[in-house]
């Protein structure tokens, strides 16, 4: 189901601070020199800081969307609301898509400074990759800003010689079929022709994640196909879909800043 996250809340950032310890034990606690007291403020404080500012450049993300698709309810995110369940395992998945656009907008952001998203590409039927009669070419872009991926896919039978860009973007060099899948023929799709009556299985899942520099408040990606077969011979889908937004490392200190004064004012 498709989550929004509304508190914002920062998930499993962990501090671990080391501070020096100052020995005054051959003072009485109300008689420590004033100097050994400041200088055991001073140095804390600075640790602190110290660590704030090293978690702050690897601080976790925001998670402010996900969705497995499991429930068919979800919101006005996406320009398609196309469910489907895999044959096999009954996965629910957004598509099957052929030649087209799926927009997927998120707005409300938290502050940040780098998005990251990730998802489970489905790529279903006789995809041809690189080679004739493709190229079946697929793509991820971000609205007004960069082109995330643009390369081609090939799913085919097990002595199919025919080969795709996959790692590499389209043009580039060419990879056996399937190259890169977390899974392959899992799902039970099948595919066969006059030529070929005999049903072949052809699915694979790719699991993508690319990161983006971005700082406004909200952001769509641009998911797209060409050079597809009809719907039922050449397909593909989204499944798992997480938007995170990284937040900007100078935020992170402030705040660790206004706590290092906290911290200041109670112990007066």
């Amino acid at each position: 189901m498709g989550i929004f996250n509304s508190t914002r809340r920062a998930i499993g950032v962990h501090t671990t601070l080391n501070t020096t310890s100052i020995e005054t034990s051959r003072y009485p606690a109300a008689h420590a020199p004033r100097g050994s007291a400041l200088l055991a403020h001073m140095i804390a404080g600075v640790a602190c800081l110290a660590g704030v500012i090293g978690v702050a450049g690897q601080a976790n993300a925001d998670v402010v969307y996900f969705n497995d698709f499991e429930a068919e309810a979800f919101g006005t995110e996406w320009s398609a609301v196309a469910i489907e369940t895999t044959p096999v395992l009954a996965r629910s998945f957004l598509g099957r898509f052929g030649n087209e656009n799926v927009s997927l907008s998120i707005s409300d952001l938290p502050t940040h400074d780098t998005i990251r998203i990730s998802f489970d590409l489905y790529i279903i039927g006789s995809w041809d990759g690189n080679t004739i009669p493709g190229p079946d070419a697929w793509g991820l872009a971000v609205a007004g800003g960069p082109t995330l991926l643009h390369t081609t896919f090939c799913v085919s039978g097990p002595t199919s010689t025919r080969t795709q860009n996959y790692p590499d973007w389209i043009g580039g060099d060419s990879h056996a079929q399937r190259t890169g899948a977390a899974e392959s023929n899992t799902m039970g799709y099948t595919w066969s022709n006059v030529f070929l009556p005999i049903p072949v299985q052809t699915d694979a899942m790719w699991q993508l994640s690319f990161e983006v520099p971005h700082t406004a408040a909200g952001i769509t990606f641009n998911f797209f196909a060409s050079g597809l077969q009809p719907i039922d011979d050449e397909a593909w889908g989204l499944d798992n879909v997480r938007i995170e937004a990284v937040p900007t490392p100078g935020a992170l200190v402030i705040a660790g800043i206004g706590g290092l004064v906290a911290l200041r004012r109670r112990r007066r």
